[in-house]
């Protein structure tokens, strides 16, 4: 008995529903917000994919993609079992949820396509400036595909209401300008922060020449380093806010400001320091082969410890001194970069 009635209250349930769809703006409505209950998710996703940071990791973006997929999944079944419209006994249209069934299934292969690349991408995007280049036009090409996509999605949905003569045909299409707004958002930071990128990845030149110690490589890269930045804040300049907003390029522009006046005026003790630690290293083996030494020997080996000791001082505060002011701005920058995209991220309500 109880099994009865249960399934007797789930037809009174779907014959009320179908009932209400048979009218055009309800059959719009709960196609549409299938849409919108996706779309919600793929922001967050989508945000997750935007830029390289510490904090999008491997586990969290995978967690977002599923939660995107289980939408899909769910707003697909849902339309799969809904039935054609009826305006009348007469007239029955399959067309517009076959239409839309379709375009869920769609966007699960751009997702799992073109978006998944992105996700591949983004995890080596900073190991280069060609890498980081080919993540980001990765990501706008992404973008575009989905932007088409939902803007067919509104030409089928407008071409239902029109023909059903729905009051609610003017509706707006939102995902595809909220996917515009995704894709503008996109090139901005895009022009901005490889321009960045590129001095970023030439500094690094710098401390991997620092680290070998090799002094014909640390003149070259600080050049090449001195050059790009300078270059670099020109660039910047000529990039207008987005949206009233500037701090992205301001801060860009902070941090090769810096990386200027560290390649022009910050790598003399260093490189001071490497070669007083050279010529000590001579004075210290001459000094070593002999078991027994002259008062001058003595004396001119003691100038030498006290000209490396000097030298190294001054490679140590150098050393701290650029780390600090460098770890602060690029800290900035990575704030920055995560404030923009949170408050030019799309939302649907």
């Amino acid at each position: 008995m109880r099994i009865l009635i249960t399934v007797i209250g789930c037809f009174i349930f779907f014959s009320a529903s179908a009932q209400k769809l048979k009218h055009a703006e309800k059959y719009i409505d709960y196609i549409t917000k299938q849409q919108k209950n996706v779309m919600k998710e793929f922001f967050n996703y989508n945000k997750s994919i935007s830029y390289v940071s510490k904090k999008h990791t491997t586990k969290k973006i995978q967690g977002r993609y599923n939660e995107l997929m289980t939408a899909i999944n769910e707003a697909k079944s849902n339309i799969d079992s809904l039935p054609s419209f009826k305006r009348d006994s007469t007239h029955k249209d399959s067309i517009y949820r076959d239409s839309a069934s379709s375009y869920f299934k769609q966007f699960s292969l751009v997702l799992s396509n073109s978006y998944n690349k992105v996700a591949t991408l983004q995890a080596t995007a900073g190991q280069s400036y060609g890498n980081m280049e080919a993540y980001l036009e990765a990501k706008e090409a992404a973008d575009k595909k989905l932007k088409i996509l939902n803007e067919h999605f509104y030409a089928i949905t407008l071409k239902f209401a029109n023909s059903n003569k729905a009051i609610d045909s003017t509706r707006k299409d939102l995902a595809s300008k909220k996917m515009g707004d995704v894709i503008e958002a996109g090139k901005y930071f895009r022009q901005a922060y490889l321009i960045f990128f590129k001095s970023y990845k030439q500094e690094a030149d710098v401390q991997n020449a620092i680290e070998r110690k090799d002094v014909n490589d640390l003149k070259k890269s600080a050049k090449d380093l001195a050059k790009s930045s300078e270059d670099g804040q020109s660039r910047l300049d000529t990039i207008p806010p987005f949206k009233n907003n500037k701090a992205l390029t301001a801060d860009s522009k902070a941090v090769l400001a810096f990386y200027e006046k560290e390649a022009e005026d910050k790598l003399d003790p260093i490189e001071d320091y490497f070669s007083a630690a050279k010529d000590f290293d001579e004075v210290r083996s001459t000094f070593n082969r002999k078991s027994g030494h002259s008062g001058p020997e003595v004396k001119k080996y003691k100038k030498s410890v006290a000209i490396f000791n000097k030298a190294l001082h001054k490679y140590n505060k150098a050393m701290n001194g650029l780390y600090k002011k460098k770890k602060s701005l690029l800290k900035k920058m990575d704030n920055t970069t995560h404030s923009f995209f949170n408050k030019f991220k799309p939302t649907i309500k």
